[in-house]
């Protein structure tokens, strides 16, 4: 049984063969795609998820990735706790709700009314 199978097995409330095991690779995986510097097995646009399916590892997923969004104006809600993930099921919208975004450098600031 892999750790995947077990963690799958867990998260039904069923029993394993023993304690499922998830190693925390994301932090390795952060440095080695912002720096290019992945296993060339996996190429530039491998995700996280891909590498841990090659290995036969289970998924880490606890703290979502804050940086992985589908675009720049996924993070204009941000400062208010809401948050459009790539990996998210969801896409939570704001209804009624106006924004100006100003950029000056490298800098942004929000004005919402």
């Amino acid at each position: 049984m892999s750790d995947k199978e077990r963690m799958l097995k867990a998260a039904r409330g069923e029993w394993a063969d023993r304690l499922p095991w998830v190693p925390r690779i994301d932090r390795w995986y952060n440095a080695n795609s912002l720096q290019g510097t992945l296993p060339a097995k996996y190429g530039k646009g491998a995700t996280l998820d891909e590498i841990a399916d090659d290995i036969g590892w289970g998924y880490h997923k606890i703290v979502p990735e804050f940086l992985n969004i589908r675009s720049p104006e996924d993070n204009i809600d941000r400062g208010l706790g809401v948050y459009r993930l790539r990996g998210m099921v969801y896409r939570p919208e704001l209804v009624g709700v106006g924004r100006e975004v100003r950029k000056e450098g490298d800098r942004s600031s929000f004005h919402i009314s």
